[in-house]
């Protein structure tokens, strides 16, 4: 059972959760950057 779900979760990630991996990351540095551009 766990390792059908690490493969399911691999196969999601390599399929559409690039995309979402890249929003996400671009999210995190927007709101990492606000902070500093505030002071």
């Amino acid at each position: 059972m766990a390792n059908h779900h690490a493969h399911e979760t691999a196969a999601d990630a390599h399929a559409g959760g690039l995309k979402s991996y890249l929003i996400g990351f671009v999210m995190a540095v927007i709101l990492t950057v606000i902070p500093f551009a505030m002071v």
